[in-house]
């Protein structure tokens, strides 16, 4: 019985789901207790988080955004600029959770834990369906091992809108396109590029359905129907308008963060990297900035390189390799946070585009030994990381 048990498939991940989760919060434990690394946050209402009866290794977690979320959903928005940029979804189910717990930041946490085993479940099931059974597995891990991966424990909507996007490709895969139409809407409520995954699956359905010759009236219906996932956004836009008197406040208020966000005019791409490369040729102090800004430029070059490889192999063998929706929606992902003119908090931005992870998966189940360098390599960069954040410094 036991032997059977263990064999399913959702067991194995929990097991995995927790050993990861034990990692984490046992290295937050300890880099909140050395001494040779100061805590020195380096972001407003950190006394937010002090305040909070939580052991002080979970109080961590919630910095940075995590207390832009709690603010939001203590009823305190008002007296906070800039909180438009935060989509409600998260914030909303925080405080649905905080009426029953009483705590905040225990709700946002917890919230991010179960929407993390909800991420990791749904992934695999959709990993499984485009590809197969062996590269599912190699995906998770390399999904838990990523530089930004330790956001998934925070305060931060990156597990929950993760969760509702495997969930929502994995069902638009299976054609249970009532249960994508409501997923469209949660993820264009959580965060501004739910709105390309809604747009990535009508542009795939038409695509398929051109391909089959059945391009009428029918099937342009069906996308319509699929479409509407995309009004949880205009609801959030409604609600901007109404309060705030501009429905695009969540895009005007970015420059408010001090990230050198240029809203006001669109900066493509290679004018991005020329900007970079100007800045080390021009010379950086050798400090923990200057390890974020050449973190934050290498993997984007590595994300660009890996989506255009991807593009390439769908050109060259004259079919999907690459499944058309998760490879667009992860291009406008990836390009959307460049158009402000920079590469801040691209680390964690990346985490979405799923299709370099199945990308990665799919070259490492023929390179078994080069999977183990990639996992070691890449969680000693997500502890550094976690390091700095629990300290306060600015990582992603």
């Amino acid at each position: 019985m036991l032997k059977k048990w263990w064999q399913k498939d959702g067991v194995k991940i929990l097991v995995l789901y927790l050993a990861w989760q034990a990692l984490i919060l046992l290295a937050s434990f300890f880099f909140t207790r050395q001494t040779w690394l100061p805590y020195e946050p380096s972001y407003p209402l950190s006394e937010v988080l002090a305040a909070n009866p939580l052991p002080v290794f979970l109080q961590r977690l919630g910095g940075f955004d995590g207390v832009h979320y709690l603010t939001i959903a203590d009823g305190q928005a008002r007296q906070v600029g800039g909180v438009q940029a935060f989509f409600p979804l998260y914030p909303i189910l925080i405080r649905l959770l905080t009426s029953i717990l009483h705590n905040g930041l225990l709700s946002g946490l917890l919230i991010s834990a179960l929407s993390l085993y909800g991420f990791l479940y749904c992934l695999f099931q959709l990993i499984k369906t485009l590809s197969d059974r062996r590269t599912a597995w190699i995906c998770l891990f390399i999904t838990l091992c990523l530089p930004a991966s330790f956001f998934y424990l925070t305060v931060y909507s990156e597990s929950l809108f993760l969760f509702l996007l495997a969930a929502f490709y994995h069902c638009y895969y299976r054609r249970r396109y009532r249960w994508v139409i409501l997923l469209g809407f949660l993820l264009s409520c959580c965060r501004i590029v739910g709105i390309f995954a809604v747009a990535s699956i009508v542009i795939d359905y038409l695509y398929q359905a051109w391909k089959k010759h059945q391009l009428g009236l029918p099937a342009y219906r069906q996308a319509f129907l699929l479409s509407l996932g995309g009004l949880g956004l205009v609801a959030y836009m409604v609600y901007l308008w109404y309060v705030y008197h501009d429905p695009l406040a969540f895009v005007h208020v970015q420059s408010a963060f001090g990230s050198g966000r240029d809203t006001a005019n669109l900066v493509f791409l290679p004018q991005v990297f020329y900007r970079y490369l100007k800045m080390f040729l021009v010379g950086l102090p050798l400090d923990w900035k200057t390890y974020s800004i050449a973190q934050e430029l290498l993997l984007s070059g590595l994300y660009l390189c890996g989506l255009g490889l991807c593009l390439y192999q769908n050109y060259r063998h004259h079919r999907q390799v690459y499944p058309l929706a998760p490879l667009f929606f992860s291009l406008c992902a990836y390009l959307l946070p460049t158009l402000t003119g920079n590469f801040s908090s691209m680390p964690r931005y990346l985490l979405v585009c799923l299709i370099i992870n199945l990308l990665l998966s799919n070259f490492f189940s023929r390179h078994r030994f080069w999977l183990g360098v990639f996992l070691v390599i890449n969680t000693i960069f997500c502890l550094i990381n976690q390091l700095l954040f629990v300290q306060g410094y600015w990582v992603s």
